[in-house]
């Protein structure tokens, strides 16, 4: 039982981890959270003018549009819809 089941356990694991491309998100997720975290820190002192803000209210938008295409560009290449033939 233990020599069929576990080799098709593994083979399934493998194959949910391949095609989900967490490995890959995960990488992503943490990079993007990294420069929002650093731009929330650059806009901590209150202090700071409109003008001095947009600054890094741009850089926030630019970091999450540059995930967004990642992430776009990933799936895209990966989830191809085939038909039957």
């Amino acid at each position: 039982m233990l020599s069929a089941g576990l080799p098709a356990l593994g083979a399934a694991i493998f194959g949910i981890r391949m095609q989900g491309g967490f490995g890959g998100s995960a990488e992503r997720s943490n990079a993007t959270a990294r420069d929002l975290a650093r731009i929330v820190a650059a806009l901590e002192p209150s202090d700071l003018g409109l003008a001095r803000q947009a600054d890094p209210v741009e850089g926030a938008a630019a970091a999450m549009l540059q995930d967004l295409r990642e992430w776009r560009l990933a799936y895209q290449q990966q989830r191809r819809l085939e038909l039957p033939a």
